[in-house]
């Protein structure tokens, strides 16, 4: 009896495979050189159980289900075991597991483990319709249980931080940061559990804090100017993780570059009158975070003298890769 979905994957090497005679579904291995069968085709034979028709030649070509209790009948594609086997990780495995474990029909606990890997809960009621009640439970219950567990680690929010303000860095921000930055500051997903001052990397910290919670802050001497990437660890002993010991994007890797020339405000490279006239004006307007250089929150004649300090600093190259 098979006791995980992940045991369906599938290689070029598998003959047909055959669930248990209470299992409501069977698996057909296919080749290029021999075609999928049409729904209509399997549909003259008027066969009373969804049949699944593997792939074999790898991720690039689909499984299909055969779905014959729909109106009319089709063919949809599924991920079976080439998912588990490409993108599985141990806590998607644990709840398949599990699903499997609870479901009495082990043809269709497969089933709907196999599809709750890979889409969406509306998915999986699309998908399920017509199976049964085990099916769509199962598949319900497993999707739910790797969506609450198993999604990994990722950055929401990316910010620097000087004086008393915060900026996030996207992709509408300024080419090049106009502010003396003191600090990091990055928000995840969920908390984090395991993480240094060396998590940061590109920059050298001095503080650092948040471990255990969504937030973590990396401070470090004042930077007037720069033109530097730094990266957030994703392996090794500085390993960002969660409480799954997952780590940051999955091990990919994780960097930012970042341009910064404190009173450039209109990031050309070089601070010069253009940018003392466009702070000046700030100090009548309404407030624009790009003009108060010094990050107390307010555009002031202090912004204006910031802007004079560096009058003719220039935004140096960045460094070769």
């Amino acid at each position: 009896m098979l006791r995980r979905a992940g045991f369906l994957a599938v290689s070029a090497l598998m003959s047909a495979l055959f669930f248990s005679a209470t299992a409501m579904a069977q698996v057909q291995p296919r080749t290029g050189t021999h075609p999928l069968p049409s729904a209509a085709a399997l549909g003259q034979h008027e066969l009373p159980q969804p049949i699944l028709l593997a792939a074999n030649s790898g991720p690039a070509e689909a499984d299909r289900i055969f779905l014959p209790g729909l109106s009319p009948a089709a063919i949809r594609p599924i991920h079976l075991g080439w998912n588990l086997q490409t993108v599985s990780n141990a806590c998607k495995n644990e709840a398949v597991n599990k699903c499997t474990a609870q479901c009495a029909d082990i043809g269709e606990c497969i089933f709907g483990c196999e599809i709750a890997g890979i889409d969406s809960v509306d998915t999986c009621n699309s998908s399920c319709v017509g199976l049964g009640t085990p099916c769509l439970n199962s598949c319900l219950e497993t999707v739910n249980a790797i969506n609450a567990n198993c999604s990994p680690l990722t950055v929401t929010t990316f910010k620097v931080l000087f004086g008393s303000t915060a900026y996030t860095v996207s992709t509408a921000s300024p080419a090049i940061l106009p502010w003396q930055v003191t600090g990091i500051q990055v928000t995840f997903s969920e908390p984090v559990v395991t993480g240094t001052i060396n998590s940061l990397g590109g920059i050298t910290a001095t503080g650092f804090s948040g471990v255990g919670t969504n937030t973590l802050t990396w401070t470090f001497a004042p930077i007037a100017i720069a033109n530097i990437t730094v990266s957030l660890a994703t392996s090794g002993i500085n390993m960002l993780s969660d409480s799954n010991t997952y780590a940051l994007d999955n091990g990919a890797v994780h960097s930012q570059a970042l341009k910064i020339l404190a009173a450039d405000v209109n990031s050309d490279g070089v601070v010069n009158a253009s940018d003392l006239v466009l702070v000046n004006s700030g100090t009548a307007q309404q407030y624009n975070i790009l003009y108060d250089i010094n990050g107390d929150g307010a555009v002031t004649a202090a912004d204006v003298t910031a802007v004079k300090a560096k009058l003719n600093t220039k935004l140096p190259a960045a460094p070769p890769q």
